[in-house]
């Protein structure tokens, strides 16, 4: 839950949606934290897409535990500007294949190559602070990622807890 160090700003030769990061940033993969447990993270965000956003931007989540993950229910909500109020959500339906441990799941527009989940995103550019959180099935927080050149807007890294530190802006 630290934005700052979870995320880099990398060039688009690093993306790899849907696949193992490269280690452009230094950055190790998180692992779950019990056996048993199934830890999903957001991974890897595509918020500001070369040329028009609209249609090209992703969300990858990635299951750290070590069980298969059944994502039916689980909500990507996204903020831009203000912080008690959601910009959108994209909720994840039952059609959505399961997220073996180690694996990923590849959430996007509908121009997206290999996105296993589509529907629509309008993920926010960071300028004074956004964020992207994922909440399980019952609507229990799970991940987030705040980004931006700062947070004046306040952006929460999870419900309640303004974020002390955040990804740099995507360019």
């Amino acid at each position: 839950d630290d934005s700052a160090f979870d995320f880099c700003l990398g060039e688009a030769e690093f993306a790899t949606p849907g696949a193992a990061n490269e280690d452009c940033c230094g950055i190790i993969p998180p692992e779950g934290d019990l056996a048993g447990d199934v830890m999903i993270v957001v991974n890897e965000v595509l918020v500001n897409p070369d040329g028009d956003d609209s249609g090209n931007e992703w969300v990858e989540l990635y299951n750290a535990g070590p069980n298969d993950a059944n994502l039916t229910g689980w909500v990507i909500t996204w903020y831009k500007g203000d912080p008690a109020a959601a910009s959108g959500t994209l909720t994840i339906p039952e059609t959505a294949p399961s997220i073996g441990g180690g694996q990923f799941l590849l959430v996007g527009d509908a121009n997206v190559a290999g996105a296993q989940v589509t529907g629509t995103l309008d993920l926010g550019q960071g300028s004074n602070g956004d964020a992207i959180h994922l909440a399980d099935g019952f609507g229990t927080f799970e991940d987030g990622v705040v980004y931006g050149d700062n947070n004046d807007d306040l952006m929460e890294i999870e419900p309640g807890v303004v974020a002390a530190t955040w990804a740099v802006k995507p360019g």
